[in-house]
């Protein structure tokens, strides 16, 4: 059987797409690190601890040990920053600050 499609829309601005690599080449939790980085504008050090936020440990294991049999989304705030992530690996973050009409979060 298939997996189900999730459907989610949000109303905030995307502003950074990006993809985990599969089998740990890059994991979610670098791949955020990386998007948060960006849309600062600063080096990924000098983030905040994401640890404090999310355990980044458990978001790689939950994305990384999936048969593809079931549709999983991740959705979290950090600061003004909606970050999504869907089990193929697509990340989107995008910005609160920046209302927009609610559209689907992945296309």
């Amino acid at each position: 059987m298939a997996p189900q499609q999730l459907s989610l829309h949000c109303s905030c601005t995307p502003t950074y797409k990006t993809w985990a690599k599969p089998e740990g080449e890059i994991p979610p939790s670098a791949a955020i690190i990386d998007g948060l980085a960006e849309v600062e504008d600063v080096d990924p050090l000098e983030l905040d601890p994401l640890l404090e936020e999310i355990d980044l440990d458990a978001l790689d294991q939950l994305f990384d040990h999936s048969d593809g049999s079931q549709s999983a989304l991740l959705s979290y705030s950090l600061d003004h920053w909606n970050v999504f992530v869907r089990q193929d690996g697509h990340i989107l973050i995008c910005d609160s600050d920046r209302q927009t009409d609610p559209s689907p979060i992945f296309d």
